[in-house]
Parts: C-alpha cells; structure tokens; sequence
C-alpha cells in the first residue's frame, strides 16, 4: 500500500490481527503501534491517528457510505432539519429533484468521519470547512468521499485538504475545503 493512503479492508484486517496478538489495554480502549503510527480500537472500531509530522502534500483517506432512508430520518430528528424535500415523497415530487434528497450536511459529515477516524484521526481538531453542493445526493446513492492534503502550515500546526465527495456514477456531489490541527 503507497505512504498516505488508508482504508481499504485490507489494512483493517491486518491491524484487526496485530490487536489480537500485541497491544496495550486501557479498559474499553486499546493501543497498538506499527511502524510509528498509532491505532486505537474502541469497541468494534479501529482508529488511527497521525501526528502532524506524519502527514504531507498529496497524502489520501477516502470513506464511501450508502445513504438510506433511515439515515435521513435520523440524521432529521437530530438535527431538527425536517425540510418536505427529505421527507416528504409527495412534497419532493413537486421540486426540481422530482423525489427525496438526503440532507447534503449529512453527506458532508463523511468529512468529518474521515478527519476523526482515519486521517488525521484521533485528537484531531476541525477549524475551518467550505462545502459546495455540485449535484444531489438521493436516497440509495453511494458516496465515496476522499480528501487529500494540500498544504501544511507547520508553524502554526494547521492542515488545509480538498475535499471531494462523488456518488455511484463519479459526479461529484460536494467539493470543498478543510484546515484542522491534527496532534503534534
């Protein structure tokens, strides 16, 4: 696997047997490291964390999720946000979109997963995003998204990424940007 790309099922197994044979155990909350990085499994999932000194220009994460109907209820009930265009088939029917669009703060949060799990990962601070919603994203859509670094600011311990998220198709449905302050 090249240096910077992390996701693939592949890498979760591996770090799935290292966990099963050599880590430190903090109660709910175990530690591995493997060539300098971090993993920490909590519960049923693995994380991984890079350090600012880690990370470089052109460096990857990707995540993809299908987005269903019972994403769009709840990620509603959350966050208050029951627009007819999400919920209501009848109402959608009359838009531009001619059926349901899943919430686009909703897919955009597959940033957010990408920055807290897998790059850079636990102890990761978000500063800044700018998301620009290029297409709709229905009910059943698969999105992948994937941000890549762009720039390091080392002296003020900031990471700006592009981000992009694409549905089953490859038409881009977000595109934006993000500066966070991964650990030191």
């Amino acid at each position: 696997m090249p240096k910077g790309s992390w996701g693939s099922s592949c890498d979760c197994l591996v770090i799935e047997q290292a966990f099963k044979h050599c880590h430190k155990d903090y109660g709910e909350l175990l530690c591995y490291i493997h060539n300098g990085f971090y993993f920490y499994k909590i519960g049923g999932f693995i994380l991984k964390q890079y350090r600012l000194a880690d990370l470089h220009t052109g460096d990857t994460a990707s995540i993809t999720k299908l987005f269903s109907e019972a994403d769009v209820l709840g990620y509603a009930a959350v966050s208050g946000d029951s627009n007819p265009v999400h919920l209501d088939e009848e109402y959608a029917k009359t838009t531009l979109f001619k059926t349901r669009i899943v919430h686009g703060m909703l897919v955009g949060g597959l940033f957010s997963s990408i920055f807290g799990t897998i790059m850079p990962g636990i102890g990761t601070i978000y500063t800044f995003q700018s998301l620009k919603f290029t297409k709709p994203v229905f009910i059943n859509d698969t999105i992948t998204a994937t941000v890549i670094v762009k720039e390091m600011i080392l002296e003020k311990n900031r990471v700006i990424f592009d981000c992009t998220a694409i549905n089953q198709n490859n038409e881009v449905v977000i595109v934006g940007e993000a500066q966070l302050m991964p650990p030191r």
